[in-house]
C-alpha cells in the first residue's frame, strides 16, 4: 500500500484518538502507520541493498514489538510511559505491515527467522476504491466498525475473485488492477508466454500478447549483471522482451510481465554489452 494511503489511515486513527482525549496515542498511531516505509531511504546504500531489504526488517511482525518498545522507552525521557501509547504505536505499525501483506509485492513477515517474502495478492499496492473509502471516512467520520468492516470485506472479496480467476483461466499469476476492481493482469508461461487483461465481471479477455522465450539464449550475458540478478529476486516474471545488436553493442531489455499497472514500468531493466560480451551499462526502473 502506498505511503499516501498509509498516512490517511494514520490520520483516521489520530482523529479517533483525539476525540477520546488521547492525543499522544493518536500521534503515535500515525507514526506507526508510516514509519515502516522509511526503509525507502535504503536506496542511499545502493540499489542492490534497497531491493534486498525493502519491506524486509521494517515490516517484520516479529521485530515490530521490539521497535515499538524501544521507541516508547526513548520517548519516556519527554513523556510519561503509558501502555496505551505503546499499543497505539504497535497497532499502527502492525496494521501497516498487514496491509502491505495484502498487496502483490510481498513483505518479509517473519524476518530474521525467514527471509521469504509473503504476499496475499488480494489487491495492488494502490487501490482506487480503498482510497475512496478512506477518503470518505476522513470526510464524513462515520462509525469505525463500518469503515473497518467494509475495508476487510473488500479485501476478502478481492482475494476470492483473484483465486477464482486464477483457477478458471488456469493461469500462473493473476495480478489485481489498481483502478478497476474487476480487472486483472494475467500471466501464462507454458509453450509460449502469454499475457492479457481479464475482466471478471464481463468475463472478457483483451490485449493478448505472446512473448517469445528467448531468455535462455542470453543467460550467458544476463548472468554477468549483478543488477539483473537482484531484480530477478524481487519480480514475479522477469523476461527478456527485446534484444538489439547495433554498432558492436548488444542491448537487452527485460520486463516483469506479471506486472502491468502504471504501464508495467517497474523493474524494466536495460543491459548493454560490447561485442566481447563485457557489461558496459546496467540500469533498472525501481
Amino acid at each position: 500500500m502506498d505511503i499516501l494511503h498509509h498516512s490517511a489511515i494514520g490520520i483516521v486513527g489520530l482523529t479517533i484518538a483525539v476525540s477520546c482525549n488521547e492525543n499522544i496515542a493518536g500521534v503515535l498511531f500515525l507514526v506507526g502507520s508510516v514509519v515502516a516505509d522509511l526503509d525507502a531511504f535504503l536506496v542511499l546504500f545502493g540499489r542492490s541493498f534497497y531491493l534486498k531489504n525493502h519491506q524486509g526488517f521494517s515490516h517484520s511482525l516479529l521485530l515490530i514489538p521490539l521497535y515499538s518498545i524501544v521507541i516508547i522507552l526513548l520517548l519516556s525521557y519527554w513523556i510519561d510511559f503509558e501502555w496505551i501509547n505503546f499499543f497505539a504505536l504497535l497497532m499502527g505499525w502492525m496494521i501497516h505491515s498487514l496491509l502491505d501483506y495484502s498487496n502483490t509485492y510481498g513483505i518479509r513477515l517473519f524476518y530474521p527467522l525467514q527471509k521469504k517474502r509473503y504476499a496475499l495478492d488480494a489487491i495492488f499496492f494502490v487501490d482506487t476504491l480503498l482510497l475512496i473509502l478512506t477518503g470518505l471516512m476522513l470526510y464524513f467520520n462515520f462509525a469505525l466498525w463500518l469503515y473497518v468492516g467494509a475495508f476487510l470485506l473488500y479485501i476478502i472479496l478481492k482475494k476470492m475473485m483473484q483465486r477464482r480467476v486464477k483457477k478458471v483461466l488456469n493461469a500462473q499469476m493473476v495480478i489485481p488492477s489498481a483502478f478497476n476492481p474487476f480487472e486483472f493482469f494475467v500471466y501464462h508461461n507454458e509453450e509460449k508466454i502469454q499475457t492479457y487483461n481479464y475482466n471478471a465481471f464481463s468475463k472478457k479477455s483483451y490485449h493478448k500478447i505472446y512473448h517469445p522465450k528467448q531468455d535462455e539464449a542470453w543467460h550467458h550475458l544476463t548472468d554477468k549483471s549483478p543488477l539483473f540478478q537482484d531484480i530477478l529476486q524481487v519480480t514475479r516474471a522477469l523476461h527478456i522482451v527485446s534484444v538489439e545488436e547495433k554498432e558492436n553493442v548488444i542491448t537487452i531489455i527485460a520486463k516483469d510481465l506479471a506486472l502491468r499497472n502504471f504501464g508495467g514500468k517497474f523493474a524494466t531493466t536495460t543491459l548493454k554489452f560490447n561485442k566481447n560480451g563485457e557489461l558496459i551499462n546496467e540500469i533498472s526502473n525501481i
